[in-house]
């Protein structure tokens, strides 16, 4: 088969792959990025998804215009898309919510969904679970204990992992914390940043996550426990440059593609990071993160990059009861990684060879390693961050026949939607302000529009899905 031959037959088995909503996001919103698509197949294909009437014509005319004969492409990159949500909290007024929605019992399955599509789509979602499951009496502020009913909803909405390392893990002691690990075991979902002991914390962390031929490692921090000890053997891992860079240095034994630091850090109400935000992420990315996501302000803090890396330093609220400005919301951080093994190692721009910093370590990494590179033979698997996007979030307090409710709304859904949802005029300028100041702090980045073509109440349960926990026992 001739070069061109090649290529064409690769763009029709192209055509049948599915496309996620957070590239077409990336597609619609960003249509200069169709001029890189002679270097990515699997752009190319997605663009032919756009007009699925006219998949020959368009296959017919693109082969035409950006492949000539003699040119021969690998498999198509592996993609993972990751979705990442902030703090999800639980006042006193939503677990009397949950209790009245649920008709003594407690139930949050409302809470999400409108939103659970979104969740859902996502092949990994990650949360911040910023309470503990310790069982009567349910308590609020300051130290939080909420329904398993919370869980249940949580993994019925789409959510995957939960990450605990924050500044309420341990609000209820070493009881509360150790039945929170069995609850969250029990029903299926994946957790790190608190374990039982270190014997537990030796087998599962690094957090290892496979999916999609992908190999991700997960880490999780925080500043702070509110000044209650941690009663040993029970661990909460806490920000430590020492400690963080031997779980790096462990992380890289397991040979991930791409690996994410989930830190609980900066200051609270705070619209921008501070300096030792800053100083930490650096820190992370010279020895080894590829990228972060942080969580705690309660409010968006800017989406940045830093030498070609991504640090996300405040996702704001996923659900809680704050209202004040800025804090009655977040965001949705939708990620696209993508792995392709076409590079060769000649090709020195095709590698970046990360190193220690000596003035930190006092010697030098030598690795073949790099920033989501892997060698193996004379190629280059490399994964990079193919796209990202956000979706605002706002948290809605209709007052329903039960009582008043929590629902978190896509704070851009289209305004003939808003009587159907209960959004009151004085909602919507809550809502719309929200939106505003969101956008205003993410200028530049890529904002997802709600694709929900007739956001009603769905029926609870999510999308199926599965994947490797490597250290899962």
């Amino acid at each position: 088969m001739t070069g061109g031959g090649r290529c064409l037959k690769t763009i029709l088995q192209l055509a049948n792959i599915r496309c996620s909503p957070g590239m077409l996001a990336n597609i619609r919103h960003s249509p200069d990025k169709l001029t890189n698509i002679r270097r990515s197949p699997g752009k190319f294909a997605r663009f032919l998804l756009l007009t699925p009437g006219r998949h020959c014509a368009w296959v017919l005319f693109f082969s035409m215009l950006f492949f000539s004969p003699g040119v021969a492409f690998g498999q198509p990159p592996k993609q993972l898309t990751l979705l990442f949500a902030g703090d999800i909290m639980g006042h006193d007024t939503q677990i009397e919510a949950a209790r009245m929605m649920g008709g003594g019992e407690y139930d949050y399955s409302s809470c999400f969904r409108y939103v659970e599509p979104y969740i859902a789509a996502a092949d990994i979602a990650i949360g911040n679970l910023e309470v503990t499951l310790a069982g009567p009496p349910y308590k609020g502020y300051p130290q939080f204990s909420s329904p398993d009913a919370l869980a249940d909803a949580l993994k019925n909405a789409g959510f995957d992992i939960l990450v605990q390392a924050n500044n309420h893990a341990v609000d209820r002691g070493k009881a509360g914390l150790e039945r929170t690990l069995k609850v969250l075991d029990s029903i299926g979902l994946v957790r790190s940043g608190v374990f039982k002991d270190s014997h537990e914390r030796l087998v599962r962390y690094p957090l290892i996550i496979e999916k999609n031929g992908i190999r991700l490692a997960l880490l999780n921090y925080t500043y702070s426990t509110n000044g209650i000890r941690v009663t040993p053997p029970n661990i909460v891992n806490s920000i430590d440059t020492a400690a963080i860079r031997e779980d790096l240095q462990k992380a890289a034994t397991a040979d991930p593609d791409f690996t994410i630091a989930l830190m609980h850090w900066g200051s609270e109400y705070q619209l921008t990071e501070n300096s030792e935000q800053q100083k930490l992420a650096r820190f992370l990315f010279r020895n080894g993160t590829d990228a972060i996501i942080g969580s705690h302000p309660h409010v968006v803090q800017p989406i940045r990059e830093t030498d070609g890396k991504l640090v996300v330093y405040s996702l704001g609220n996923m659900i809680s009861n704050q209202r004040k400005r800025y804090t009655d919301g977040g965001i949705l951080f939708g990620m696209t990684l993508e792995k392709s093994d076409s590079a060769r190692v000649e090709d020195s721009r095709a590698v970046r060879i990360r190193a220690g910093d000596a003035s930190e370590t006092g010697t030098k990494v030598d690795s073949t390693k790099v920033a989501g590179t892997k060698v193996a033979g004379n190629k280059v698997a490399a994964t990079r961050v193919a796209g990202y996007h956000y979706l605002p979030v706002w948290v809605h307090k209709p007052i329903t026949d039960q009582g008043a409710a929590f629902n978190l709304v896509p704070a851009a859904i289209d305004s003939v939607y808003w009587n159907k949802m209960n959004i009151s005029a004085g909602d919507a300028e809550s809502m719309l302000l929200f939106l505003e100041d969101t956008r205003n702090n993410l200028k530049g980045v890529i904002e997802l529009e709600p694709f929900i073509s007739e956001p009603l109440p769905l029926q609870s349960g999510g999308r199926p899905k599965s994947f490797h926990n490597i250290h899962k026992r």
